[in-house]
């Protein structure tokens, strides 16, 4: 028992790493979702928020930020 609890103790430091590191992409992720939300909602004022447009909206951010790198003339293409 005690040689399984000093394994355990021995993995910590690796797992604090990993940690570290899962806890910095999970906030690129958080940041990269509210950017989706601005975005969204940013073309739907402009352009209306009706079922099929929704949809065509969301597709089109998704895509975009998805295959294309965040620029400002990539987003005037994206608008």
């Amino acid at each position: 028992m005690s040689k399984a609890g000093s394994q355990v103790g021995s993995q910590r430091p690796s797992t604090s790493k990993m940690s570290e590191a899962r806890r910095e992409r999970l906030v690129e992720i958080q940041k990269r979702e509210q950017l989706k939300g601005m975005l969204i909602n940013k073309f739907k004022l402009k352009y209306g928020d009706k079922q099929n447009l929704s949809k065509f909206i969301d597709n089109e951010v998704q895509k975009f930020l998805t295959n294309e790198r965040l620029t400002e003339a990539n987003l005037k293409v994206l608008d």
